[in-house]
């Protein structure tokens, strides 16, 4: 698992200067899940979802040989997020061009509303699905490290639990369960700025 995350620099490096199968999915395995989380949360039809991912990859792979990565001017992260945030207006320009053709007045006025709500907040949702993408993979790498109580115990106060039904359900007390919880917490930051710093 370490590798899998270590090597992204490397990575990157060996699918600008060749494409690689092995590496070109290892970044989709990277990658992918947070591309589709983005989509997701904009007003893109389910069963195109998919496809759009599948563009962003694509633009990414064509795109990879012309970026230079250097995080003092650009984080690999915000250029990817630029390349989605095309391909989206890419998908909006075609079904506009599409509806044009077919009922002007009434469609193009749905595709006209969808495209005012999504521009401003593109950049917003592909921050905030990055938080999440970077806690659940953090989470994933960690979680082994926490068991019995202590792994219950964060697990409860995620699903908003409050402490006192954790401690009568877990047999613990107060402090007990603030202290398990600062545990796991301090231990995922860690995790979250060193995915940030490989992933980012």
């Amino acid at each position: 698992m370490t590798d899998f995350f270590n090597t992204r620099v490397t990575l990157i490096s060996k699918l600008r200067q060749k494409y690689d199968e092995e590496s070109w999915q290892r970044f989709i395995d990277q990658y992918e899940r947070y591309i589709y989380a983005v989509i997701a949360q904009t007003n893109i039809k389910q069963n195109d979802r998919a496809d759009l991912v599948q563009n962003v990859l694509l633009a990414l792979w064509q795109r990879l040989p012309d970026f230079n990565y250097d995080p003092e001017k650009c984080k690999f992260r915000t250029w990817m997020k630029a390349i989605i945030r095309n391909c989206v207006a890419n998908y909006y320009q075609k079904n506009k061009r599409y509806n044009n053709d077919k009922q002007r007045h009434e469609k193009q006025m749905i595709v006209d509303d969808i495209k005012l709500s999504l521009d401003p907040d593109i950049e917003l949702i592909a921050d905030e699905e990055w938080k999440i993408y970077i806690s659940e993979l953090a989470w994933e790498k960690v979680q082994d490290e926490f068991k019995g109580k202590v792994a219950e115990c964060f697990m409860m106060f995620l699903d908003g639990n409050d402490v006192e039904e954790i401690c009568e359900k877990l047999d613990i007390k107060k402090n007990t369960a603030f202290v398990f919880r600062l545990r796991v917490q301090k231990r995922l930051r860690r995790e979250i700025l060193i995915l940030e710093e490989e992933l980012g």
